[in-house]
C-alpha cells in the first residue's frame, strides 16, 4: 500500500505543471574597494554589453573605450548627490553592486570596473576576475589593477572589522551568560564548561561570517539552523566530559543556556 501511495505521489509530481521561478534565492554580489581614488565623489559601475538597457536615459549616457561599455551621468556633477556613489571607508572607498543588469545574466567571471569622478574624468580597470558566488575586490585607482580579497588580505579584515568586533563581543557574552545559567544545574567541572563554549561559539560565528553575505536575508534562518547543530555539539560534549549535580538532566541545562544566548543574539545578526 505504501508503495501504491509513493508512486502515486511520484506521478502527480511529473504530470501536475508547476510555474518555477528561476530567479528565487541569493543572487550574485561584488564587492569593490577603491584605492587610491582623488578626494571627490566618484560612481563605480561594471562594464556592460553596448546593447544593454540604460538605466536612467535622461541621466545617463553609453561610454565607449574600444570595446568596453558602460553607463556613466551625462552630467557628471550629479555623482556627489547619486545614491550610488562610493562610501568613504577609511582610506579606501567602498561600492556593492548586486545582481548585475537587465539581461539577468549576473555578476560575470570576467569583468571590467569603469570609474567616473565628480569632474567628469573617467578610469578604466584591467580585466577583473572573481568566480567566487560574492566576490570582493580591490580596484586601485591610480593604475587600473583589480585584485581579489581574500582572508590573507588586510582589506579583508577592514571591511568586517565591525563584524569581527561583534563577533568576539557574542563569544565573551555567551560564555558569561551560559556560566551564569549552569549555576542552578551545577554543571561540572567547569573547565569543560568554558572551552565547549570557546570552541562552540568561535565554530558559530566563523560559521555565520563565512556564509552570511551568501545567505543574505536568508542568514536568520541559517542562524537557528546553525543554533541546532551547536545545541547536539555541546549536548555530546557535556553528556560524555560533564554531569550536572543538582539532579537536573543535562539537556534541560543546554537547552536553557543556548536559548538564552540565541535570543541575545538575534537583533546583531538581523543587523549584520
Amino acid at each position: 500500500m505504501k508503495k501504491k501511495v509513493m508512486a502515486l505521489i511520484v506521478l502527480l509530481i511529473v504530470l501536475v505543471p508547476a510555474n518555477v521561478y528561476a530567479d528565487f534565492g541569493p543572487k550574485p554580489t561584488l564587492q569593490v574597494l577603491v584605492k587610491n581614488s582623488r578626494d571627490e565623489a566618484c560612481f563605480v559601475t561594471l562594464a556592460c554589453d553596448p546593447d544593454t538597457e540604460n538605466p536612467d536615459p535622461d541621466k545617463m549616457y553609453l561610454y565607449t573605450d574600444g570595446n568596453i561599455y558602460a553607463y556613466l551621468y551625462k552630467d557628471p556633477s550629479d555623482i556627489a548627490d547619486s545614491f550610488s556613489k562610493c562610501s568613504d571607508f577609511f582610506d579606501m572607498k567602498k561600492t556593492v553592486f548586486g545582481y548585475y543588469n537587465v539581461t539577468g545574466r549576473g555578476i560575470p567571471a570576467a569583468f571590467y570596473l569603469v570609474l567616473q569622478y565628480e569632474s567628469g574624468d573617467v578610469v578604466v580597470s584591467d580585466l577583473g576576475t572573481d568566480g567566487r558566488f560574492n566576490g570582493m575586490v580591490l580596484f586601485d585607482a591610480q593604475n587600473g589593477s583589480v585584485e581579489k580579497i581574500t582572508v590573507m588580505d588586510r582589506e579583508f579584515y577592514l571591511l568586517y572589522r565591525e563584524t569581527i568586533l561583534y563577533m568576539l563581543l557574542c563569544v565573551a557574552i555567551t560564555i558569561v551568560v551560559e556560566i551564569l545559567i549552569s549555576l542552578p544545574f551545577k554543571v561540572k567541572p567547569l573547565k569543560i564548561l568554558v572551552l565547549t563554549n570557546i570552541g562552540t561559539q568561535v565554530l558559530l560565528h566563523a560559521a555565520l561570517i563565512a556564509t552570511y553575505r551568501f545567505f543574505s536575508f536568508f542568514i536568520i534562518f541559517v542562524f537557528f539552523i546553525y543554533e541546532i547543530i551547536i545545541w547536539v555539539i555541546e549536548y555530546a560534549i557535556y553528556r560524555k566530559f560533564a554531569k550536572s549535580l543538582s539532579g537536573r538532566p543535562m539537556w534541560l541545562y543546554v537547552l536553557a543556556a543556548n536559548l538564552v544566548s540565541m535570543v541575545l543574539s538575534i537583533p546583531a545578526i538581523i543587523n549584520m
